[in-house]
C-alpha cells in the first residue's frame, strides 16, 4: 500500500522458477492501471532490477502518485529477452491509502 503524495519504492518479486529469464531479459516495462485503465508506465530506465533476488522495482513521483485513487490499483511487468521472447507477470493487486491534500510538496 502507498499514501498519494508519496514516493513510493514498488516492488515485485518473481517466482524463483522466472528468475533465469531476467539473465536474458533486455527491456522491462510496469504498467500501473486502475478503475480499468493505465494511469502510469515506467519504461526500462525507471525500472531497477536484480536478477539474483528476482526483484523488479520502481518509484513513483509525488505526482504519478496523486494520479491514484484510494482503492485497489494493479500493477504489472512486461519483459523482452534478446531472443524476442516476451514475457508478463501475473497482475498484483495493491492498495492505495487516504491522502488529506492533492498537493505536491516542493
Amino acid at each position: 500500500m502507498f499514501i498519494p503524495g508519496t514516493t513510493p519504492t514498488i516492488i515485485i518479486r518473481l517466482k524463483a522458477s522466472s528468475i533465469p529469464m531476467m539473465a536474458t531479459t533486455i527491456k522491462y516495462r510496469m504498467d500501473f492501471s486502475q478503475n480499468g485503465e493505465v494511469i502510469v508506465t515506467k519504461n526500462d530506465d525507471e525500472i531497477s532490477r536484480d536478477p539474483e533476488a528476482g526483484i523488479i522495482a520502481c518509484t513513483l513521483t509525488q505526482a504519478e502518485s496523486y494520479l491514484f485513487e484510494k482503492a485497489k490499483y494493479k500493477v504489472q511487468v512486461h519483459g523482452l529477452m534478446n531472443d524476442g521472447t516476451a514475457w508478463k507477470t501475473i497482475v498484483e493487486k495493491e492498495s492505495v491509502g487516504e491522502s488529506l491534500s492533492d498537493e505536491v510538496i516542493a
